[in-house]
């Protein structure tokens, strides 16, 4: 029988959880118009997808209003030519 030394909180997957959905959330914030055209494009039936359209074009939709989508799509469109995938 081995000793575990490490706290729980260190081997709990809960951080990594925590952590990937923040990550998530923000990438959804800073780029709202990709996320809801990815939404658009990929879920079409099912019946999460039009509860998932809404708030997508809900989020870009506040991106546009506080003045947050020119500037995020300038630093976009530079973030996909350095990665070389401007062709999206």
């Amino acid at each position: 029988m081995t000793d575990i030394t490490e706290p729980m909180r260190s081997r709990s997957p809960r951080r990594t959880i925590i952590i990937t959905l923040a990550v998530l959330a923000l990438t959804w914030f800073i780029f709202p118009a990709p996320v809801a055209s990815w939404v658009t494009d990929h879920c079409e039936d099912g019946p999460i997808c039009p509860l998932l359209q809404s708030i997508a074009d809900s989020v870009d939709g506040a991106s546009h209003s506080i003045g947050l989508a020119g500037p995020l799509e300038e630093s976009r469109d530079a973030l996909r030519t350095n990665l070389g995938i401007d062709f999206y």
